[in-house]
């Protein structure tokens, strides 16, 4: 499958009600994070939310939202091909109601797993990732507000995936059968 290019180019950060504690550090140079301490990286605050997803009841609710947005934040370190894939994960929840804590495996299971997968076009990510990021979640005093920012982070993301998202959404359809 051919690469898919991304002509979206920069949406003026809007400013975003950040808590903000610690020294910065320096911006994530992937999604613009302000990274402050304790954290060094995106990554750290990444692991941090994964913590919490995996050992505080009903933070798991939201997890894939986590991963979704993380990934499309930081394609560096990824294939294109995990763009569509999380693309359409996101497409899943926001548009089409797919519960964010019931993970993702139906979209590529089967014996033809990595055919599944293969198949995904590689989708080059926006220059500009969206004016929320990690960094604005991890900082939330309870489940509610983790909540409410992680949907926040996610529409953020979505937006700026817009050039790709009628791919996601024919995608997301065919996830769901339809």
């Amino acid at each position: 499958m051919p690469r898919i290019p991304s002509p979206f180019r920069g949406r003026v950060r809007e400013g975003v009600n950040r808590k903000r504690e610690g020294v910065l550090i320096e911006p994530c140079h992937e999604c613009g994070a302000e990274i402050r301490d304790p954290y060094k990286t995106c990554k750290e605050i990444f692991e941090a939310i994964l913590v919490k997803d995996y050992s505080e009841l009903g933070y798991a609710a939201v997890h894939q939202l986590v991963v979704d947005c993380y990934v499309l934040q930081h394609p560096v370190g990824h294939s294109p091909r995990s763009n569509a894939y999380h693309i359409m994960n996101l497409c899943g929840i926001l548009e089409h109601g797919r519960n964010p804590g019931a993970g993702t495996n139906d979209g590529i299971k089967g014996t033809d797993q990595e055919a599944k997968y293969r198949a995904f076009p590689e989708l080059e990510a926006p220059e500009d990732q969206g004016p929320v990021t990690v960094a604005d979640v991890v900082g939330a005093n309870d489940l509610e507000e983790h909540k409410t920012l992680m949907q926040k982070w996610a529409k953020s993301v979505w937006e700026a995936w817009a050039f790709h998202q009628d791919w996601a959404r024919q995608a997301a359809r065919e996830r769901e059968g339809g």
